[in-house]
This record gives C-alpha cells, sequence and structure tokens, in this order.
C-alpha cells in the first residue's frame, strides 16, 4: 500500500539520518573511553549523565512526544493550522515554566539525587562529590532536550523527519569537539577534564535544540506568550504525559535501577554496562526509533480519522518491518560483540580486560534487541488509542520484575557475574513488556495480524541462526589467520568484512527460505484480520 511504502521511505531516511548521529556517537564515546577509561571517574561522569538523560526521557522525548503529536495532530485536523501553530506556542510557554522549575529544584537536590541513585558511592566520598559536581552541571541538559523534543514533535507531525533526525548528530559534533577544544583547557588531571567533557555535553543539548528552531518558523510556528495552563490543548497534552512519564520509558527506569545496583559492584561496572549498552542502542536508535517515529503520524491520522482497519494494518507493518530489520541486527552484533567492542573502544586508558568485560554486557544486552523496537511502537500506540494508564500499568509491573532479576543476580551470581546479570535483565524484561503489550492491544482491538508476525519470527529465526553461523565460522577462520592481537585497521577490515558477509547471508538466507522481504513489506496486502491470524 501506498501509505505503507510512505512509512517505509520515512523510517529510511530517519534511519539514516540517525545512523549519522549514531556513527558520531561511538566516535564521542571511543574519546570518552579514551580520556577516561573505566573506573571511577567514567563511571561518576556516566551517573550524573544519567539523572537528566533519565529525567529528558521520562519529561522530554518519550512521554512528550508521545502526548503532543497525536494532540498537534487532532488539532490540525479539526481546527486547522492556525490552530496547531497556537498550541505549540501555548506548549513552548509552559514547557518554559516547567523546565526552569525542575532544572532548580535538581540543581538543589543534586547530592540526595545522586545518594539515591547511586547509593554505592557514598562509600567512596571523593567519587560521591565529583559526581554530584557533575550533576550540577549536566542538569539543565533536560531542558535543552525538553525544547527540542516539543520542536521535534511539530516537525515530524508535519512529516518532517529530516531535521529533527539529524538534531542528535549535531549534539554529537559538539562533543567531540570539546574533547579536542575544551577539555584540554581544563589542564591534565582527568578529574578536572571529566568537567570540560560534561560543559561540552551541555552545550551540545543546546544545539541540538537551536538547529531545529529556524525550520520551524519558516513553516509557521510564531512565539506568543500567553499563560499556557488554561488552554484545552496544552491541559490534554499535560494529562497524557502524566502517565506517559512512566509507561514511555520503563526501560530507561529499568536502566538506573541497573545502575543503583551496579554502583555497589566493582569501580568501572557502570561503564561496563554503559559501553556494553552502545551496541544494542545502535540498531534500536537507528531502526527502532525511526520506525516507531515514522509510525506515528500514520497511526494518529488513522486513529483521527476512524479507520480502524488502516489503524491495525499500520500497526501490524510498523512491527513486522521492524523484526526484519532488529533480529539479524540482533544476531549479527551478539556474533561480533568482541572485535566491534575492541574496534571502537580499545584506546588509551581503555583496556583489553575492559573491552572484553563490555563485549560480555553486550551479548546480554543484544538478545533484547527485537522486542524493545517493538515496545517503542506498542506504547505509543495506546497512547495514539487515548489509554495512557495500560502501558503505566504493564510499566509498573516490569520495573517489578527487574528490581526481582536484579537483587536475584546480585544474591545468587558470582562476583565477576552480577553485572551480566544486571544486563540481562534488560533483555529479559522488554521481551516480557512487549508480550504483555500485543496481548491487552489484541484483547482491545480485535484480531491485529500476529499470525503473520509469528510466521515471520519462525522464518527469519532461521534465517538468522544460518547468518549467525557463517559469521561466527568466518570470524574464527579470520582469527586463526591474522591473530586476536592484528593492528587496529586490520581489525577494522575483519568487522566491515564480516557485517558485509552478514548482510549477503541473511538476504540469501531469506531467499531460499521463501522470504521475499521487498514483497511482504514493501508491498503489503491483505487486511489485517485475514484468516490465520491472531
Amino acid at each position: 500500500m501506498a501509505s505503507h511504502r510512505s512509512m517505509a521511505k520515512m523510517a529510511g531516511l530517519i534511519g539514516l539520518a540517525t545512523t549519522l548521529s549514531r556513527i558520531l556517537g561511538f566516535v564521542r564515546d571511543s574519546l570518552n573511553a579514551s580520556l577516561f577509561g573505566a573506573g571511577e571517574i567514567s563511571d561518576a561522569y556516566f551517573v550524573a549523565f544519567r539523572i537528566p538523560n533519565l529525567l529528558r526521557d521520562l519529561v522530554a522525548e518519550g512521554a512528550l512526544s508521545a502526548a503532543f503529536v497525536p494532540t498537534f495532530t487532532d488539532v490540525r485536523e479539526k481546527q486547522g493550522e492556525a490552530a496547531g501553530w497556537m498550541l505549540a506556542s501555548l506548549m513552548l510557554n509552559a514547557l518554559i515554566l516547567i523546565m526552569a522549575g525542575i532544572v532548580l529544584l535538581g540543581e538543589a537536590l543534586a547530592p540526595g539525587l545522586v545518594g539515591l541513585l547511586a547509593p554505592g558511592f557514598q562509600a567512596r566520598p571523593d567519587q560521591f562529590s565529583l559526581c554530584v559536581v557533575l550533576t550540577r552541571w549536566l542538569f539543565p541538559f533536560i531542558a535543552f532536550m525538553a525544547l527540542g523534543a516539543l520542536f521535534m514533535g511539530m516537525h515530524n507531525a508535519r512529516r518532517r523527519f529530516l531535521v529533527p533526525a539529524l538534531a542528535p548528530a549535531l549534539l554529537n559534533a559538539v562533543m567531540i569537539a570539546s574533547a579536542w577544544g575544551l577539555v584540554p583547557l581544563f589542564g591534565a588531571d582527568p578529574r578536572r577534564q571529566i568537567i570540560g567533557w560534561a560543559i561540552g555535553s551541555l552545550l551540545g543539548g543546546l544545539a541540538q535544540w537551536l538547529v531545529q528552531v529556524p525550520l520551524a518558523f519558516r513553516d509557521g510556528f510564531r512565539l506568543r506568550w500567553q499563560w499556557p495552563f488554561k488552554d484545552l490543548g496544552v491541559r490534554r497534552v499535560l494529562k497524557l504525559m502524566t502517565p506517559a512519564i512512566f509507561g514511555n520509558s520503563t526501560s530507561q527506569i529499568n536502566q538506573m535501577v541497573n545502575t543503583m545496583f551496579s554502583t555497589s559492584l566493582a569501580a568501572g561496572t557502570v561503564s561496563y554496562l554503559y559501553y556494553g549498552q552502545r551496541l544494542f542502542q545502535l540498531p534500536l536508535g537507528i531502526f527502532g526509533v525511526a520506525i516507531a517515529t515514522a509510525s506515528l503520524p500514520a497511526l494518529a491520522t488513522h486513529h483521527a480519522r476512524g479507520e480502524g482497519e488502516g489503524f491495525k494494518r499500520s500497526l501490524l507493518y510498523a512491527l513486522r518491518l521492524s523484526l526484519f530489520i532488529t533480529l539479524p541486527a540482533s544476531v549479527g552484533l551478539i556474533t561480533l560483540s568482541g572485535p566491534i567492542n575492541r574496534l571502537l573502544f580499545q584506546y588509551g586508558r581503555f583496556t583489553p580486560q575492559d573491552a572484553q568485560m563490555v563485549s560480555r554486557a553486550s551479548i546480554c544486552y543484544c538478545a533484547g534487541i527485537v522486542t524493545a523496537s517493538w515496545v517503542k511502537i506498542l506504547v505509543q500506540t495506546f497512547y495514539v488509542l487515548g489509554a495512557p494508564k495500560v502501558p503505566v500499568l504493564v510499566g509498573f509491573a516490569m520495573v517489578g520484575l527487574n528490581l526481582a532479576l536484579n537483587t536475584a543476580a546480585i544474591l545468587l551470581l558470582p562476583p565477576g557475574w552480577r553485572f551480566l546479570g544486571l544486563a540481562l535483565s534488560t533483555s529479559v524484561v522488554s521481551v516480557a513488556n512487549a508480550g504483555t503489550q500485543l496481548w491487552l492491544l489484541r484483547r482491545r482491538l480485535g484480531a491485529l495480524g500476529l499470525g503473520k508476525l509469528a510466521k515471520d519470527l519462525a522464518l527469519l529465526g532461521l534465517a538468522a541462526l544460518v547468518m549467525g553461523g557463517a559469521v561466527w565460522g568466518a570470524s574464527l577462520a579470520w582469527e586463526q589467520w591474522a591473530g586476536p592481537a592484528a593492528s587496529r585497521a586490520l581489525l577494522a577490515l575483519r568487522v566491515a568484512a564480516l557485517i558485509a558477509l552478514g548482510v549477503l547471508a541473511w538476504l540469501a538466507a531469506c531467499r531460499l527460505m521463501g522470504y521475499d522481504a521487498l514483497k511482504a513489506l514493501l508491498r503489503p496486502k491483505g487486511q489485517a484480520g485475514e484468516a490465520g491470524q491472531a
């Protein structure tokens, strides 16, 4: 269908822009690893950055996008363009006021926040005090992200995806520049250099917001100061955001829970989990977020027009497209975790042992890529349907499950394996989250076409195993030929060649099993409720 082809094209465009951002993000993280290694200093930075980053996902990009885009779309459809832009202006007024209060509270309560979210640091006073300083520098980051998320919502609702998708690349570019232009100004002591790195992060967040502003003004946005909280549209967005703050960011809350547990383990554990999650976030950010972002306007439009069957077809298409892309990514990254992490991070103060620990964590995280990408689609589906309480209740259950799994990992696993238990719990929770939301969505909407999804999972699972076996065998053969301590250039060549082999093996395996991706995904036929579907 034309709408599905359009969704695929939009997802591809977003994916390309996000790929650039992710590449720059890996350059940024490689610099971070080289400068600060994996120890108390890097752990303090990652905890400090995670605090506003968590609030960003809870308040800004997660809840705000999910609540604002459907409301903005509905107002534009029913009341016209001018009414939509007025809502956008009033939301900007509301965010400025709300974010100012949150930032001031965060600055004042930084010691208490660090004590609550990183209890293990209290046994190391120098690390605790450094984390507090970094938290205060980084806390305004949430305000820049919230303002940027609002403009991203304006653009996405109008199906303008390129500029907001490129904005995170600018954030990473500013941080990379700060490694050379700002960090050296703080001397040679890493404990002082990390302050420059935090300031670079803050400047990057500011740039990510400001780069989106000119396009909005060109499209018709105008800032008008008016008390925002009496407006029905603003109240509707805030009402949707309240439950969405929890429901859309279960994974982020669970990451923070993991951080709380990891601060009580050996120094460097927080860094291992952060870097280990970077491979997991690569396909999730490039493809999972891209597909969810591209599908949201279509789902919102179908719902606003009362097109129930079109809504279900678009939802099923997004889930199938996500599966086709993220399943091979998951298997490939698990297979190549070792060489990829050595290539990305093993520089400067980041040792071979650090890279090995990160690779093990990556394997545990990457097992949950498929279901994590589905969760992003499913959560926003409930918001479009006006049922935000559903993912909230599921989210509460998932946080409880994660707490139980983390506690079991700390109590039952040997010391050297405990951080892997924390990483694996994230994947287990994402599987349970996606399965629960699919079941509840089917109860609400009726047949969704899950029979097609299950058939895809079976066929593509076999193809992924074939691909993984081919890549694994080729990787072992390469290591026997070149040895594990090959040069950086040879390691890069190995990773690139094995990724290319994986792509070819994946497409060939799909073809041999009769799964024609172009026909099945770019030219879908039939209805969501066909016979034989769940």
